[in-house]
């Protein structure tokens, strides 16, 4: 495991994740997470178990911010059929923003998906969580087309927000500039892969903690523990039924690793649950499955 030691304190960062709260608030004993994420990697992606266990076990303890990388996701050719005619169609209104890459014949989305989660941000700082998770969900289980507007309002819609707002943030400067200071804080903070993580206190003097790539939970716990001490325990953590419905849609390796369950036990938990009708099974066409709950 990289741990890279770094000092924190001088740095700047303006939180767009509300519209009239730009800064940091004043905490005490809790540890920021500032999260770089990719939003359509893989790797990014398969921190999100990690990151609602961390909200269920020691969520008193960490505020986790998202920043966006601007290491943007290049889509492979069996999406590049589909995104060109919704580029064709929506190219005349200027609201998609994608670019060719042409040495590869892939498509790049460029800060479409970013801006549109700083939009979300705008409305609070847990709206756009959940506009990101949403967005991911979209992506990687529902294999939706997320060029598409409507989606987007879907994901929207999800994380609770004024589609209004939403829609009218979404090409607005406070969209951009968010945007733009996201770069900047991966600038400040030399954060050179995605996805990585710094962890620092901002009631201590001690030095922030860097550390890139994905490594285990119990790791990343074990940082915690040593930032904050005998104050930092565990809490019991609620039961599946009610994670299904604060979270909505999971997979079953997800909720192994919450629950520190093997995969068949969680999916042996997940079918219990289907069968008194409180989730349903979902199978893509690519075979990807996932669980939903019934609402």
């Amino acid at each position: 495991m990289s741990c890279n030691y770094m000092n924190v304190n001088s740095l700047t960062y303006a939180d767009s994740s509300s519209s009239t709260e730009r800064k940091i608030e004043s905490t005490t004993k809790q540890v920021e997470v500032y999260a770089f994420l990719d939003p359509l990697s893989e790797r990014s992606w398969s921190l999100e178990p990690y990151f609602k266990k961390f909200y269920l076990e020691y969520g008193d303890y960490i505020i986790l911010r998202p920043v966006i990388s601007c290491q943007l996701s290049v889509l492979t050719e069996k999406h590049l059929k589909k995104l060109k005619e919704v580029w064709r169609n929506a190219n005349q209104e200027k609201h998609f923003l994608m670019r060719d890459n042409s040495p590869d014949n892939s498509v790049v989305l460029f800060p479409w998906v970013a801006l549109a989660i700083k939009a979300a941000e705008l409305q609070g700082k847990n709206s756009g969580r959940k506009f990101l998770r949403s967005i991911q969900e979209k992506y990687f289980l529902e294999k939706k087309n997320i060029l598409c507007e409507s989606v987007l309002v879907d994901c929207a819609k999800a994380a609770n927000l004024d589609i209004g707002e939403f829609k009218n943030d979404l090409f607005s400067t406070y969209a951009k500039n968010a945007y733009q200071c996201d770069m900047k804080v991966m600038k400040e903070m030399e954060v050179d892969t995605s996805p990585t993580l710094v962890l620092f206190n901002p009631t201590s003097n001690e030095q922030g903690i860097k550390v890139p790539g994905v490594h285990t939970y119990k790791t990343y716990v074990h940082i915690l523990k040593e930032m904050l001490g005998d104050q930092f325990k565990e809490r019991k953590k609620v039961d599946l039924i009610n994670f299904i419905r604060l979270f909505r849609i999971t997979t079953s390796k997800e909720v192994s690793i919450v629950y520190d369950w093997s995969i068949t036990t969680a999916v042996q938990k997940l079918k219990e649950l289907q069968i008194q009708q409180v989730v349903k099974q979902v199978t893509n066409d690519d075979g990807t499955t996932y669980w939903e709950y019934i609402k």
